[in-house]
């Protein structure tokens, strides 16, 4: 007899890995190191699969870098103040996945103010002021403002801007002294 040929067909099905590059985030002081997080990006073939980190916006001037963008957690260090925008991308050895993007942003804290003054002087005296023990979290030059208020009429503080100004007390009474402090 005869045989006729028979044709098979074997076709392959592959799905794109998913990339996850986490939640965006913040920071609040220059030097601060960003870990970033690939560990929720799967492949539903349970295909092994590589990861492709990339920072694709940063503040004017900078050089930060990633230490090792094909692993799954890397990081950089944050050497300019501003945004940053980093984008993961992962592939199965078929195909790769859309880029999954992640922000990190610039979060300014609140300077803490910490002012001290003689809780009493005497008529005539020159009293200093000092601020020398506020800071700011984000490490940012603080400026001052003091002004006083003694039995409701307004006296000066020189310099205003100092952080460690001076008055001189010229009547007797209850001194209230006000500042402000700005980063």
């Amino acid at each position: 007899g005869t045989s006729d040929d028979d044709e098979v067909s074997v076709y392959f099905f592959n799905n794109a890995p998913t990339a996850d590059a986490g939640e965006d985030r913040s920071y609040n002081v220059i030097g601060q190191v960003i870990q970033l997080d690939g560990s929720k990006s799967m492949d539903i073939d349970n295909d092994a699969i590589s990861y492709s980190w990339e920072i694709i916006e940063k503040p004017p001037g900078s050089s930060a870098a990633l230490d090792d963008p094909s692993a799954i957690s890397p990081q950089f260090t944050i050497d300019t103040r501003g945004n940053y925008r980093v984008e993961l991308v992962t592939s199965d050895p078929w195909t790769s996945s859309e880029a999954a993007e992640i922000a990190i942003e610039f979060q300014n804290e609140r300077p803490v103010a910490q002012a001290s003054y003689p809780a009493t002087g005497f008529m005539g005296e020159e009293i200093v002021l000092d601020a020398s023990a506020s800071h700011d979290a984000n490490m940012d030059t603080l400026t001052y403002s003091w002004s006083m208020i003694v039995d409701n009429a307004t006296s000066d503080i020189q310099p205003s801007e100092a952080t460690n100004p001076s008055f001189t007390a010229k009547a007797g009474g209850t001194y209230q002294n006000y500042t402000v402090f700005k980063d």
